[in-house]
């Protein structure tokens, strides 16, 4: 998180990530896979090809490549309740709407995206896409999240991606299919057309030839499942009934050029020249690759690898030769790999300590091109997390008295356990009348102390407990509307 904190504004072309999916499940990877990169590692220290004094206490753990997806209260800083109210106020009903209908661990995970999802939003460019890799397990909460966050006027697509070929059972209906959520910062984003070879089924449907090649043909004329029918117009004796999908001045121009084919009845269709289709324009229904098959030298361990033929797709389609990419969560560097196959610039952020050497690793020995290079591709590991240079004076100042409301906040809750003193709830209203900016969480007004109250935001009678998480400033105006709804 600090690490996206710290990322200028608007400098990033393209996001993507593939972050936990709050399964309440722990993944184990493959620590065969692990090891044989361990020992990959070892030869070129032997050889003095690389030295790293923090190789060795990393590949000691028993199988790096795990990780536990079960998320609780403390996964959550205390105080980014507060920082969504102040950044996004609108996600805060929505928020304890999901609160009281799922599972307290879905709480807590979506807190944890959302405080990620604000960064992200605010490093993309004008021109820059996100795509959110999730499953059914959130897909539904966090679309929610993002329709708030980038706004639903730039939701692209919900890409469904077959993942494996696994069927159902006679007791249930398989579950085959990731979800990955297209949005994009502004209309002006960018977007290349992306195209998969025909197959030979398709091909096959190309019958009919002429001097040009051979073709297949399609409608020119409206069809009944059209909605609003076609333009009306008589062309060469013939008149459709529910008119034509293009204008007069286009048809004439095609049949010209020797793109209209005449039936045995009269009917004019629209000719494609085999060597004419590049492809097919992909679609929200990605079945034409699936996940890395298990004894794919592609594969290194990680329980959730995703192919590097996905993360080529998306980058290819939202992105163009020398744009900044950036993967939040990067695990086993795929991303990175397929940016830097692109020629694209990259970021990579991760807490795996290993994700750097499984970089490193790919670079050099699982990705052809490189191998023919003289001088492998640089990777910069920063350990410290970087230092914002686009803000001004103003921006800092109030960075830096959000911060030490924070820290007042930790402070006081360090000292709290369930049930608030006088006093407590005195330095309580006094953090959060900073915290807030003297404002009503409800209503947005600017008033004194005396005229703002103490709220629990999830009321005592619904199990609320009395700590300061869990406490607002209203209005009394706003705190009695709340009594009373």
């Amino acid at each position: 998180m600090k690490v996206l904190q710290g990322i200028n504004s608007s400098c990033i072309d393209l996001i993507y990530l593939d972050p936990p999916f709050n399964k309440n499940d722990t993944f184990v990877g493959s620590g065969k896979r692990i090891k044989e990169i361990k020992n990959y590692f070892l030869h070129l220290q032997k050889i003095g090809e690389f030295l790293d004094e923090d190789f060795d206490q990393i590949f000691q753990e028993e199988n790096p490549a795990s990780f536990k997806d079960i998320w609780k209260k403390s996964h959550v800083n205390a105080e980014a309740y507060t920082e969504i109210a102040d950044r996004k106020p609108e996600l805060i009903p929505y928020l304890e709407a999901v609160r009281q209908s799922t599972p307290s661990g879905g709480y807590y995970y979506l807190i944890f995206m959302v405080i990620r999802l604000l960064e992200m939003h605010r490093t993309l460019k004008d021109t820059g896409s996100i795509y959110l890799h999730c499953d059914p397990t959130m897909s539904h909460y966090l679309k929610g999240l993002l329709d708030i966050i980038f706004g639903k006027e730039n939701f692209k697509n919900e890409i469904v991606w077959k993942r494996h070929g696994v069927g159902g059972s006679s007791k249930s209906i398989g579950k085959v299919h990731d979800i990955i959520f297209y949005y994009v910062k502004t209309p002006q984003a960018k977007y290349n057309p992306v195209s998969i070879p025909l197959t030979e089924k398709q091909k096959a449907v190309f019958r009919m030839s002429d001097t040009k090649g051979i073709f297949k043909t399609d409608h020119l004329e409206a069809q009944p499942a059209m909605q609003g029918g076609g333009s009306h117009y008589t062309y060469k004796g013939y008149t459709p009934e529910l008119g034509w999908l293009i204008s007069q001045e286009k048809l004439k121009k095609m049949d010209e050029e020797g793109y209209v084919h005449w039936t045995k009845l009269g009917k004019p269709r629209r000719k494609y020249y085999l060597h004419e289709k590049e492809g097919i324009h992909i679609n929200d229904l990605w079945t034409d690759f699936m996940g890395i098959p298990p004894m794919s030298k592609e594969r290194l361990g990680y329980p959730t690898q995703k192919p590097l033929k996905l993360l080529e797709r998306i980058i290819k389609s939202s992105s163009q030769e020398g744009d900044w990419v950036l993967d939040p969560f990067c695990g086993c560097a795929t991303t990175c790999l397929a940016a830097e196959s692109l020629n694209r610039q990259w970021i990579g952020i991760d807490r795996g300590k290993q994700t750097y050497y499984m970089l490193y690793y790919r670079l050099r020995n699982t990705y052809p091109p490189r191998q023919e290079e003289k001088t492998p591709p640089t990777i910069h590991l920063e350990r410290k997390p970087p230092i914002r240079t686009d803000l001004r004076e103003d921006e800092i100042k109030e960075l830096v008295q959000r911060k030490q409301a924070k820290e007042n906040i930790s402070k006081i809750r360090k000292k709290l356990k369930h049930k608030l003193s006088p006093k407590d709830k005195e330095n309580a209203k006094s953090s959060l009348y900073e915290a807030q900016a003297g404002k009503c969480r409800d209503c947005d007004t600017y008033l004194h102390p005396k005229e703002l109250t103490l709220d629990h935001i999830h009321p005592q009678a619904k199990e609320g407990i009395d700590d300061l998480e869990n406490l607002q400033l209203l209005c009394y105006r706003c705190h009695n509307l709340k009594r009373l709804s």
